[in-house]
């Protein structure tokens, strides 16, 4: 990072308070605050809200734009397709 300093994610959602909290089915680890998971039945909305959540707590008490990766696609419902072998 020309001019720059990198910082770890995981440590700034950590100061922020997102290890191990939750919306809905989906939570950060309770290990490492950088880690989603799914804790049952997360819907893709509540993985996107908490991310959106994440990602704002940040912004606000630090000033800095964490980047999502990887990068959503698509809405919340796996294509209806059938699996075809290659």
């Amino acid at each position: 990072m020309p001019g720059g300093v990198k910082l770890s994610a995981g440590r700034l959602l950590d100061l922020c308070g997102f290890r191990g909290r939750r919306v809905g089915g989906a939570g950060f680890s309770e290990a490492h605050a950088l880690i989603l998971v799914n804790l049952g039945e997360a819907t893709f909305e509540e993985v996107g809200q908490l991310a959106s959540l994440a990602r704002r707590a940040v912004r606000e008490r630090f000033g800095i734009d964490l980047v999502q990766e990887p990068v959503r696609i698509g809405g919340g419902r796996a294509p209806d397709r059938e699996a075809r072998p290659a």
